[in-house]
């Protein structure tokens, strides 16, 4: 039985699984979405007796056992497409994989998804998250979404807001330097109507955090690391995001009313994987901040060792099992043997030579595993 990996040949993760899979002797075929309509095909045949789908490399006649859904679901714009045709022509391309991702959800809709086009697109949802994470007993920030300028202000009155984004947002300024969008410290007054008005954002009442939690639940096994907060000099003082931090991290053992409320949360949302961030705050509540259907978790194995995160999601996804309960095997497939192979020495070549010119050249391996999710 096979593993179908939805992601880009760049993306560290599925190069680390794909590795530990074949470490399990787990065959895993590779889809690249991005490149449909640049390197590769497919074809969605319907008639009277019978729908079927064609994608140039994989066996769809295969049964898949689980299907990981990681990333790359967007098919890049052919750059030799003339410009007044490039917005039609990529619109058709993005559709047609939306088309072929829902035939595939239908064609294998008895193997292990993690996670399925249509659970992932209400599961990315922030304040859809928030309103799950209540139903499944978390303690949730309170919150406003909108493009309401009074509403905004209304809300910002109760003090100290912050504001994130749905989406990570990556620009070059006037002087050439790039820049990202973190979550920030909001002020009301330096805000003009039109820009509330013109771009909705999610306000939340700002938390006096101590530290974070990453919990990654795979079907019925929970692993958590603790991320103690750490101001970086570097880092205006407004920004309030823990990915551009240096944070401390430790194994962290789960009450069983968290653990369940976690397992809860993937459960409600339809889900067999997610990555959940949990805030401690300074007065010790435990609050429900965000879940990433996909969300990364190989940076918590490189910043504690004995967490077996990457040996688990291989024989997750080895073991089809949307009941997973992990069990370490004879031999742990590891994240340090991986970052000594020759592929993954290749990988971060390439990786080096994809962010040049957009990101320091001088970035590390760590660097690669923190920051990629951001980028």
């Amino acid at each position: 039985m096979t593993v179908l990996i939805l992601s880009e040949p760049n993306d560290f993760h599925a190069a680390a699984v794909n590795w530990g899979l074949e470490m399990l002797n787990v065959p895993a075929d590779l889809w690249d979405r991005s490149q449909l309509a640049n390197s590769s095909t497919l074809a969605i045949n319907v008639s009277d007796d019978s729908c079927s789908l064609v994608v140039a490399g994989l066996h769809l006649k295969t049964q898949y056992k689980s299907v990981w859904n990681r990333r790359g679901l967007k098919p890049a714009p052919n750059r030799r497409v003339h410009p007044s045709d490039m917005y039609y022509a990529h619109r058709e391309a993005v559709r047609a994989v939306e088309v072929a991702m829902l035939m595939l959800e239908e064609e294998f809709h008895g193997a292990l998804w993690i996670n399925s086009r249509s659970s992932q697109i209400r599961a990315d949802l922030k304040p859809n998250q928030l309103a799950v994470a209540r139903r499944a007993g978390f303690l949730i920030p309170e919150t406003l979404y909108s493009n309401d300028p009074r509403e905004v202000r209304n809300f910002a009155s109760i003090g100290r807001v912050i504001a994130k984004s749905h989406f990570p947002a990556v620009w070059t300024d006037q002087s050439g330097t790039r820049r990202w969008f973190h979550t920030t410290r909001f002020h009301s007054e330096s805000s003009s109507d039109f820009s509330l008005f013109a771009c909705p954002m999610i306000y939340q009442k700002e938390l006096d955090i101590d530290s974070e939690l990453r919990v990654i639940v795979m079907g019925r096994s929970v692993f958590c690391v603790k991320r103690k907060r750490v101001a970086r000099n570097d880092v205006p003082s407004e920004v309030r995001d823990i990915r551009v931090e240096d944070p401390i991290s430790s194994i962290y053992a789960l009450d069983e009313r968290t653990k369940s409320a976690c397992i809860a949360y993937v459960k409600l949302m339809n889900l067999n994987y997610a990555a959940i961030d949990l805030a401690i705050c300074t007065d010790g509540r435990l609050l429900f901040l965000e879940g990433n259907e996909s969300g990364q978790f190989l940076f918590l194995e490189h910043d504690v060792p004995s967490v077996p995160i990457l040996d688990a999601f291989c024989r997750f996804l080895a073991s089809g099992d949307p009941c997973f309960e992990y069990e370490a095997g004879d031999r742990r497939i590891r994240l340090d043997e991986f970052t000594r192979t020759s592929s993954c020495s290749e990988l971060i070549d390439r990786l080096h030579k994809v962010w040049s010119g957009k990101f320091p050249a001088s970035f590390e391996f760590d660097e690669v595993l923190h920051g990629s999710e951001a980028r």
